[in-house]
């Protein structure tokens, strides 16, 4: 999350930059006086984090028999948009709110980059969607339930039928967490 604070804080500064250039008419302090462009030295090298190994469907088949029912939901981009979490403070936040999971059972996925989407089962009414429903069966670094209230974690696990993703796909997304910002003691059962 200081990453983004950071990059958020140089974007205000570069904004905050063109308008005196251009509004006020301050000169731009990157040119000389002639206006030409100074070479600036790269100070270090950028680090390349490894995308999350990925977990095919393990029941391909099922998902491919599902499509044919018009019940089954796929999400389009502005949906899944919405399913994505941040993690502010140690709490979960999706499209802009605080995060608490409904009475029934909260789908998660997480994808190679360690983006996170969560959803309701029963967030589409008689729709059926399932684990590959929000990346259109698509290979995820991790899948399962997991309950939040009130943005805390509470119990998050690796139960999705169609992905069967292993105890190292259920490290990835914790890991991955904690990376965000999440707080808690971590326990395996």
């Amino acid at each position: 999350m200081k990453t983004i604070k950071n990059k958020l804080a140089i974007s205000r500064s570069f904004l905050i930059l063109l308008f005196l250039v251009f509004f006020v008419g301050l000169q731009n302090p990157l040119l000389p006086a002639g206006g030409s462009p100074i070479e600036i030295e790269t100070v270090g090298e950028a680090i390349e984090v490894p995308p999350y190994p990925l977990k095919e469907l393990e029941s391909l088949s099922k998902w491919e028999n599902e499509k044919t029912n018009e019940n089954r939901i796929t999400l389009d981009f502005d949906a899944l948009a919405k399913c994505l979490i941040v993690v502010t403070d140690g709490k979960i936040y999706r499209d802009g709110n605080l995060y608490s999971s409904t009475n029934g059972v909260t789908l998660y996925v997480m994808d190679a980059s360690g983006d996170i989407y969560i959803t309701d089962e029963n967030a589409y009414g008689d729709k059926i969607f399932k684990h590959p429903s929000f990346l259109d069966g698509k290979a995820v670094a991790a899948a399962g339930e997991i309950t939040i209230i009130n943005g805390v974690l509470e119990i998050i696990d690796n139960n999705s039928g169609h992905y069967k993703p292993t105890e190292d796909n259920l490290d990835n997304v914790v890991n991955q967490l904690k990376l965000m910002g999440m707080r808690g003691n971590w326990t395996k059962e």
